[in-house]
């Protein structure tokens, strides 16, 4: 996962520049990135039966040797529609390969060790995506906007060496899910669903969308400061991760994953009080931590009541819902934005409205479900 989304980040932070040095307008280069979003979200059930029905490492080999072939052929394009057909191919190769990994992280789990396995995974994902875009962007100042991808082909490379090595290996254990009805277990699936959704939805529009808003227009932060606070939710959400198990055995999962959306919610708080830098530290520091809390709950949640034989699925949904909130958020914000009626303050709303309501949901699912 490390070495996968360090090859990812530097090819994100280079991507819109690469694309315009083809002549593309920054509409069509906004579109270009959308292509790997949306091969990733198209993909990520279907791969998910996939692993069911090869394996986990087949498919992760799969997903990783397209992530490696097109890279390399995105050096060489020289047209558009090549270089979108590139990040076509490579975001079915992640979702491959992600999907088929966290699979994988629950095949080997138990529902008492099941958080820590997902905290890790996340852990090793968010590393990747912090020392990514800047390496991307000192090995495209060095030899061009080409050079990422090769650094990617080469990362791609080193995790399908590693993932050969991995035994193959079948899903031997089954889950909670057992001693729940299967209309029970859809239902709970779902409402985990939604609230993973409105999770990944808030954190990506108000860290990408509102917060850089509100510290540039209203406070006047410059560019490098904005970046500087988003650099401390990364690591906010890094260091919490350390302390998951710990709080998930003192209070229980299902306490522990309402204290940390409650860390969000609060973190919206503030954002929306704003006035000063201060208070943006705030912002950016709950919910970086309320996030890196839970995403692992949500995750080990939905593992643990995935039916036997269906892992994959319910996997591939979970990473669905992520990338479907991490792009349906940046859009209803900066739409709620541009209405003068609601302003940033509507897009800090919507976010809150919808943490809420999933939270609720959830909670009277798993109570009926006897989640905890």
């Amino acid at each position: 996962m490390f070495f996968t989304y360090v090859g990812i980040g530097m090819v994100w932070s280079i991507l819109t520049v690469y694309a315009t040095s083809l002549g593309a307008t920054a509409a069509t280069a906004g579109a270009t990135i959308a292509a790997f979003g949306a091969s990733r979200l198209i993909v990520s059930v279907p791969a998910g039966l996939l692993s069911e029905k090869l394996g986990r490492v087949r498919v992760m080999i799969i997903g990783l040797a397209l992530v490696t072939i097109s890279s390399f052929v995105a050096l060489t394009v020289n047209s558009m529609i090549t270089l979108v057909g590139c990040l076509v191919i490579q975001g079915v190769g992640s979702s491959f390969y992600g999907t088929s990994a966290l699979s994988a992280v629950t095949d080997r789990g138990t529902p008492t060790t099941r958080v820590r396995d997902m905290a890790a995974y996340q852990t090793a994902t968010q590393i990747g995506l912090s020392i990514g875009p800047g390496l991307g962007g000192i090995v495209a100042s060095l030899w061009g906007y080409g050079a990422p991808f090769i650094f990617q082909g080469v990362m791609a490379l080193i995790a399908l060496a590693a993932v050969a090595r991995i035994p193959h290996f079948e899903r031997v254990k089954t889950t909670e899910a057992t001693r729940t009805s299967a209309g029970g277990i859809l239902v709970l699936i779902a409402a985990v669903g939604a609230l993973s959704y409105s999770l990944f939805f808030s954190r990506v529009a108000s860290s990408w969308i509102l917060m850089p808003l509100i510290a540039h227009n209203e406070l006047g932060l410059g560019i490098g400061t904005v970046g500087i606070l988003l650099t401390g939710s990364s690591i906010a959400n890094l260091v919490i991760l350390r302390f998951i198990s710990a709080l998930v055995k003192r209070f229980g999962r299902l306490t522990t994953l309402v204290g940390a959306t409650g860390m969000v919610l609060v973190a919206l708080l503030l954002l929306a009080i704003g006035g000063s830098e201060i208070i943006m530290w705030g912002f950016t520091i709950l919910i970086g931590a309320g996030m890196g809390l839970a995403t692992a709950l949500v995750t080990s949640h939905a593992a643990d009541k995935a039916p036997p034989g269906q892992v994959g699925a319910v996997m591939g949904t979970m990473r669905m819902t992520t990338d479907l909130g991490a792009i349906t958020g940046p859009i209803l914000a900066g739409f709620c934005v541009d209405l003068p009626w609601l302003g940033v303050t509507g897009g800090i709303g919507l976010c809150a409205t919808m943490l809420i309501l999933t939270l609720t949901i959830f909670l009277i699912t798993a109570n009926r479900n006897r989640v905890g």
